[in-house]
């Protein structure tokens, strides 16, 4: 069975051989090949999961002021701004600015990650007594 790395990077003559400990390609120009291959592949799936990350970020906020703690709607509306905001940014970026875009995009799910997480923490917190 052929290691699914092998398939996005492949340059004829040359064996994908990750380094076990760091994971990258020992050959350089299979690692840039592959991180390119990589994040075509992934593209629509980044996409994809920003206009989630929005709709169920929103689904869980209605959930809360609807059936758990009204009073938390001003929070909801701040944290909900925020976050809409910030994954639409993202989201326009894919089209508009994908140069940047591919050279960042772990970065950017790194911060919608912290980002989302402390609005939620803020959420948490603003109902404490």
């Amino acid at each position: 069975m052929t290691p699914f790395y092998r398939n996005l990077a492949s340059i004829p003559g040359r064996e994908a051989v990750l380094n076990p400990l760091t994971l990258s390609f020992r050959d350089r120009d299979l690692e840039e090949q592959f991180d390119r291959r990589y994040f075509k592949i992934n593209l629509l799936t980044g996409r994809v999961s920003h206009i989630l990350a929005v709709f169920f970020y929103l689904l869980v906020a209605t959930w809360d002021i609807a059936f758990l703690e009204p009073g938390r709607m001003q929070v909801w509306i701040w944290v909900c701004s925020i976050v809409t905001l910030m994954f639409s940014f993202g989201y326009v970026l894919t089209y508009k600015g994908l140069d940047f875009y591919s050279r960042h995009w772990q970065k950017l799910f790194a911060v919608y990650v912290m980002i989302t997480g402390f609005g939620f923490s803020a959420v948490t917190l603003s109902s404490l007594p």
